[in-house]
């Protein structure tokens, strides 16, 4: 279901630029992640958001799996194989996840019942989603 087995092509090039890519996409969510983590530290410091800060730790963890992702998919190539489909399902659902919790129990709860769509986690979904769709 991974990226490795969306076309059943037996290919060592195309199986080779298929993991470049995931591995772009990688560094791409990671720097996203990070961004988003110092983004929100500042808005719960500097700013006295009433953002929950627990979701900081909650996106750290999500940058160390994708940390975790990416030696993977080096060792991969590194070795000229496939990454376990396993890995590539976790990581589309810790990455949805990620942000369905943040919105769930980290977002402010000053924002009343517009809190699913007044938190700054909402614009995490689509990056996210983007990046997986178009991998």
């Amino acid at each position: 279901m991974g990226p490795m087995n969306d076309v059943n092509v037996d290919s060592v090039a195309f199986r080779r630029a298929v993991l470049e890519s995931e591995q772009r996409r990688i560094y791409g969510v990671t720097v996203f992640l990070l961004i988003f983590a110092v983004a929100i530290t500042l808005r719960v410091t500097v700013f006295s958001s009433h953002m929950n800060p627990w979701g900081i730790l909650l996106l750290l963890l999500l940058v160390a799996y994708e940390a975790w992702t990416l030696a993977a998919v080096k060792r991969a190539l590194a070795r000229q194989q496939d990454v376990s489909s396993t890995v590539w399902i976790l990581n589309i659902v810790l990455e949805i996840a990620a942000t369905a919790l943040g919105i769930a129990y980290f977002s402010s709860p000053r924002l009343g019942e517009y809190r699913p769509i007044g938190t700054p986690w909402i614009l995490a979904f689509f990056p996210l989603i983007t990046c997986r769709c178009c991998a």
